[in-house]
């Protein structure tokens, strides 16, 4: 008769348990429906975001000490293609207009050598970036009114009657080119060379495109306000404009060219629209390319990978159509009319694409500095080529980066580096970019953290409740009857902090957890909506009063009236799932 009882006790213990088990699954599976759910809302993009950017800020700051460490050892990174892995290699250039100058070249012609000397080493890609070749930084009389009849007169010259002197003739016609002071010849001279470092850059660019991708970053183009107000006002620089137009088309005619937009990066450097053709971006699309022997490239009809060519030409397909143009002797403005349609049709293509394609710059890419070379003509022997510059091992099969010194002030990350670097860093960005987990393993993943979190906070809370019982269970009449409670209240209040310190360090060990998972194995999990749950099991387990569990389904649910609408969010939330995969 006397195990009865017992026998009852046991069963009822054994469905407490059971019954205990659903609540934190239910509840579980209640708090991860709903965030799933909220994840898929387009107001969340910009939480995610901000999460991604906590993230990258906390890492660029770890390399940045690495960094400094390593400078504080005397340790210095030297060039060794061997070890950078899948990064690319990036040559710069600081100072390119005065290194062409010393070795009295024009910068055209200067660059034009380099390019040459890189695609003799037979890389998988070549991404251009030579800000300092913007029509901007020419020769002024290139771009001033008062010189057309002299360049006029010397184009027609020159074409006529190449190789033969025509500086006398050309007198007449230089008008206020130039002060009194300066020589005809001079003024000749500084026309021609121009002109000619124009032709030999282009020149370069047609025959590496031949023999490998080139990817080229283009000036950076007038909006059409600017445009036109620049048109009714300075005439100097509403040429210098029309001139970058006409740089940018006379790269847009060689179809086996990628020419990529000259577009400043996101929040400070850390992301970027995956979506634009940036140079970074567009040199990643064209090195999954096949390159085609006879120069054409393969134009994809993916929108999202077009080029800054397509406004200058229409569809992209009417590229191939193109015969690769000999180079002119310079660049020369187009038509007012032709410029202003360019530039609005660029101005339709420049709008970002949304929060949904924003991809991170990884500064896992400066772990490493054996990627960097430095071109100065400084270090050249005298009467060396030009080409030598260019290191001579591990570039083939390589995707290369050149470029000049050009460095950005609004950047937080790469803010030491040139932005050639920043390009590159997007490229290694892109084939490392974090990628989420898909709904089906976040699901799960949310449910399983969540039960087991849901048990730990109801053992921490349940120990609480049953110190304070046993305090409680002992009223305090007198002096002495305090001192004697102390032991107990001071536990309760220790199992109190220990509870929050639980919660502090499971939320600091979720940030962790996402920080290794997204930094070393490019998968992105945001944590906040974990971390959110766990603060509402937290919670909800704070205000479980006593350790008594149902022990059958009219106790469960008058303890927890709430079930039924848990399960029907939960439906509710997997409808919705379903019916947006």
């Amino acid at each position: 008769m006397t195990d009865t009882p017992t026998r009852d006790s046991a069963l009822q213990r054994y469905w407490a348990k059971r019954y205990e088990v659903l609540h934190n699954l239910l509840l579980a599976l209640t708090i991860a429906s709903v965030t799933v759910v909220l994840e898929r809302m387009p107001w969340f993009a910009p939480v995610d975001l901000a999460a991604r950017t906590v993230f990258s800020l906390n890492q660029w700051i770890s390399v940045d000490n690495a960094e400094r460490e390593a400078a504080n050892k005397g340790r210095v990174s030297v060039w060794n293609p061997s070890v950078v892995e899948d990064r690319p290699l990036v040559l710069w250039v600081p100072n390119l207009l005065a290194q062409a100058w010393n070795r009295r070249m024009p910068p055209g012609a200067f660059a034009a050598e380099l390019i040459n000397a890189l695609a003799a080493k037979r890389p998988k890609l070549i991404a251009i970036s030579f800000d300092a070749l913007d029509p901007l930084n020419d020769d002024p009389m290139l771009s001033d009114p008062a010189c057309d009849g002299l360049r006029d007169n010397i184009r027609r010259r020159a074409a006529a009657e190449p190789g033969v002197s025509f500086l006398m003739p050309l007198e007449a016609s230089r008008g206020a080119c130039m002060p009194p002071e300066v020589t005809t010849k001079d003024v000749v001279d500084r026309i021609v060379n121009s002109q000619a470092g124009y032709g030999k850059f282009i020149r370069a660019l047609d025959d590496a495109s031949l023999q490998t991708r080139v990817v080229v970053k283009a000036s950076l183009l007038p909006n059409v306000s600017e445009f036109g107000q620049q048109e009714a006002g300075d005439p100097i620089t509403f040429r210098i404009m029309s001139r970058e137009i006409a740089f940018v088309k006379r790269l847009c005619d060689n179809p086996s060219l990628y020419v990529a937009w000259s577009q400043p990066q996101l929040w400070g450097g850390f992301f970027y629209d995956r979506h634009v053709a940036t140079l970074g971006n567009l040199a990643s699309y064209a090195a999954r390319q096949p390159h085609a022997p006879n120069g054409f490239r393969y134009v994809s009809d993916d929108s999202s990978v077009d080029d800054l060519c397509v406004p200058f030409s229409g569809a992209p397909q009417s590229r191939q159509a193109r015969a690769v143009l000999p180079p002119g002797p310079g660049i020369e403005p187009l038509d007012v009319t032709d410029s202003r349609r360019i530039l609005e049709g660029i101005e339709d293509r420049r709008k970002q694409s949304g929060f949904n394609v924003i991809g991170t710059v990884t500064p896992r890419y400066l772990e490493i500095h054996s990627n960097l070379w430095e071109i100065n003509e400084k270090w050249l022997k005298p009467g060396a080529p030009i080409g030598d510059m260019i290191p001579s091992d591990g570039l083939a099969g390589r995707v290369v980066f050149i470029g000049d010194d050009t460095r950005r002030d609004d950047l937080m990350g790469l803010k030491n580096q040139p932005e050639v670097a920043l390009s590159a860093a997007v490229y290694y960005g892109n084939l490392h970019n974090a990628t989420t987990l898909k709904h089906a393993f976040a699901f799960a993943g949310d449910v399983i953290l969540g039960a087991a979190l849901g048990w730990l906070f109801a053992w921490s809370w349940g120990g609480y409740w049953r110190a304070r019982a046993r305090m409680l269970a002992s009223p305090v009449a007198s002096v002495g009857g305090m001192v004697r409670q102390f032991p107990s209240w001071a536990y309760s209040r220790f199992l109190i902090v220990r509870n929050l310190a639980l919660l502090a360090g499971l939320t600091y060990a979720l940030f962790e957890a996402a920080n290794w998972m997204v930094y070393w194995n490019d998968i992105w999990v945001n944590p906040l909506p974990l971390i959110v749950g766990m603060f509402v099991k937290g919670l909800l387990a704070s205000r479980e009063v006593g350790d008594t569990h149902p022990y059958d389904w009219w106790t469960y649910y008058n303890r927890h009236p709430d079930t039924p609408y848990q399960v029907l969010i939960v439906a509710a939330c997997l409808a919705v799932l379903f019916a947006t995969a």
